[in-house]
């Protein structure tokens, strides 16, 4: 049995970090000036956008108005919208906004009105893939790295949108694959610099990934998700009481370990069936389960759809078998 002083923090935020999986692709490179706002709806994706140029607002339902400065990244995880004013008189989906633009420039991305002011680069990360990944709930809904704006550069941004762009302007072969690659680096690199920068104690969600033990435990049903743990096996690894690692893993993750884990068990389900030719049966051993009916209840509860459907709508080009 692993012993916590074998699971140091680096580790569980290693997991953390593969197991978040990120597929990135850009979406639209704007030049802007002029009044001007779209919105953009989560769906199911973290959204990025990078201020090349100039400054513009980022705004979401439940927060204030956030201001952003040249060099600045941010990735959003909930519904939200860009302005280039913090009280916009109206707001178009991004795309009327991107139908709007093709009235003006051959390419559809830069707005009239004068000498371009703002300059966006915008895309998304796809996190969730029909399962929402239970680690999303630790990070913030805005993740903000503050560029040349904040008074330094950052240099691993820098250096990645230089890539980038080069990638973008001459779009080879394999250009997609790279893209794809460098803007999944943009996130990792971006939760790092979130967990660097966040002071001890801030708030649960970082406490979730700090707390020894609790963080321990994450690592532990993340290398061994079809064990069958139980909260006092758990504790025992951790070296805590069970009721201790129950109620700070509840305080800090915001829910139980067990139902963490067993919703971390159909994330991994879910990737078998679109990645793997496996019957179900192989996929609910591999996670945990000791039948086909078992993890079919549980897929079906915490997915909508039980896995015969999962597959036929997430893997529609490839027959697994059932």
């Amino acid at each position: 049995m692993p012993r916590i002083a074998e699971l140091n923090e680096r580790d569980v935020l290693d997991e953390v970090l593969r197991s978040l999986q990120p597929q990135g692709r850009i979406f639209c490179h704007l030049e802007l000036s002029g009044p001007w706002a779209f919105r953009m709806a989560a769906a199911g994706m973290a959204r990025f956008h990078v201020v090349e140029k100039g400054s513009c607002w980022l705004q979401t339902q439940d927060g204030a108005p956030v201001a952003l400065a040249a060099g600045d990244l941010v990735i959003v995880l909930h519904d939200h919208h860009l302005s280039n004013s913090a009280k916009p008189r109206s707001v178009a989906s991004l795309e009327t906004f991107l139908e709007r633009l093709k009235r003006f420039a051959r390419i559809g991305f830069r707005k009239p009105g004068g000498t371009s002011s703002t300059h966006l680069l915008c895309g998304s990360f796809q996190l969730t893939r029909g399962v929402r990944h239970p680690l999303l709930n630790v990070l913030p809904p805005v993740l903000h790295v503050k560029g040349r704006g904040g008074g330094r550069s950052v240099e691993w941004l820098d250096l990645t949108l230089r890539f980038l762009k080069a990638e973008i302007a001459q779009l080879g072969v394999g250009s997609e694959t790279i893209v794809s690659r460098l803007t999944d680096l943009i996130f990792i690199q971006a939760v790092r610099a979130w967990l660097a920068e966040e002071p001890e104690g801030a708030g649960a969600r970082l406490g979730a990934l700090r707390d020894r033990h609790v963080g321990a435990a994450l690592r532990l049903m993340h290398r061994e998700p079809g064990r069958a743990w139980r909260v006092s096996a758990l504790a025992r690894a951790v070296g805590v009481s069970r009721a201790t690692l129950a109620r700070r893993f509840t305080l800090l993750v915001g829910e139980p370990p067990l139902t963490y884990l067993g919703r971390w068990r159909m994330r991994l389900a879910a990737d078998l069936m679109r990645s793997e030719d496996l019957t179900l049966g192989e996929i609910a051993a591999r996670v945990g389960y000791q039948s086909e009916a078992a993890l079919s209840r549980m897929f079906s509860r915490v997915m909508g759809l039980p896995p015969g459907a999962y597959r036929r709508v997430y893997r529609p080009s490839r027959r697994g078998r059932a």
